[in-house]
């Protein structure tokens, strides 16, 4: 019972997560008006300074505890530096085409779009060695033919500027996740996302005042998004993560992380207004059938019928 009750907690604690990454779309839709790079520079400084608090705290407690392996594992490394300013750019490329992509495309759209990088992580690791299994194979083909049923008009595909945007995003997020596979287990996480985000703030910043002309007023006018993604999205949410994905089952985690693009359609719905056509609709239903298999295990299948048969 005692690890029912944990993983259910965690199961929970996930899903609180996919909401408020979800519910960000919006947040990114309506604040992004002020500017992409502007929007990112002040919602990348909030989190930075925010997660900067959260490691000082954490580092405290193990100080406290004077558990020395525990100090030492925490310190900042070479690794953590590199390594999250190779994560920090694959992030500050995935949210500007991301936020660039919301001009256009719906919070729904995006949330679909933005999600197909479960699905490319794989792919993408062909050309790294690794094998991929047909469950893999039929979720990328499902999500291909969901993508065109989201961006059809019912005559032909068109893919407009937002969806391109998108699939950039979803393209550069795989990296993203890919490298942070690759750091993580060398390095503190929460360090290393404080690396990543102060290195996205910093791009971010650079561009505004090369690219845009940002204003005080106008950032002042959106300062509930930019705080919203910021704090809540950038900061609450990757805590939870971390703290759900402790006592979840991997598989169940994957799939709980899935309702992100149900969320930010539900969200885009409610709080916009946004409707979707028939197609856009079938699109968004396929999409998220081919990242649930996608996220199946190896055998899975097999398992189920031998299970069934007996």
């Amino acid at each position: 019972m005692k690890s029912m009750s944990k993983r259910a907690k965690s199961n929970i604690i996930l899903t609180i997560t996919a909401l408020i990454w979800g519910s960000t779309f919006i947040a990114q839709k309506t604040g992004g008006y002020i500017g992409t790079f502007t929007f990112c520079a002040m919602r990348g400084i909030l989190a930075t300074i925010a997660l900067g608090i959260v490691v000082l705290i954490m580092d405290r407690a193990r100080r406290r505890k004077g558990d020395p392996e525990a100090i030492e594992k925490s310190r900042f490394t070479k690794t953590t530096f590199i390594g999250g300013f190779v994560v920090g750019i694959f992030l500050f490329l995935g949210t500007v085409f991301q936020q660039q992509g919301l001009v256009t495309a719906s919070a729904g759209e995006a949330g679909f779009i933005t999600t197909l990088y479960v699905v490319l992580v794989p792919l993408i690791g062909i050309f790294m060695g690794r094998r991929i299994g047909p469950l893999v194979w039929a979720g990328a083909v499902l999500a291909a033919v969901g993508l065109y049923y989201l961006c059809t008009n019912g005559e032909g595909l068109k893919l407009e500027p937002g969806a391109a945007a998108l699939l950039m995003c979803a393209f550069t997020y795989s990296f993203q996740v890919i490298s942070v596979g690759k750091y993580s287990p060398l390095t503190d996480v929460v360090k290393l996302s404080l690396i990543e985000t102060a290195t996205f703030a910093v791009l971010s910043f650079i561009c505004m005042l090369i690219f845009e002309d940002p204003s005080f007023e106008a950032i002042k006018s959106e300062w509930f998004a930019v705080a919203y993604a910021g704090i809540l999205s950038s900061t609450v949410g990757y805590t939870l993560q971390l703290e759900g994905q402790k006592g979840a089952d991997p598989t169940e985690a994957s799939l709980i992380m899935c309702l992100e693009s149900v969320f930010a359609m539900f969200f885009g719905a409610v709080l916009l207004h946004e409707r979707m056509g028939g197609y856009q609709l079938f699109g968004c239903l396929l999409i998220f059938i081919a990242i649930v298999i996608a996220q199946l295990p190896d055998g899975f299948v097999r398992e189920k019928l031998e299970k069934f048969t007996k």
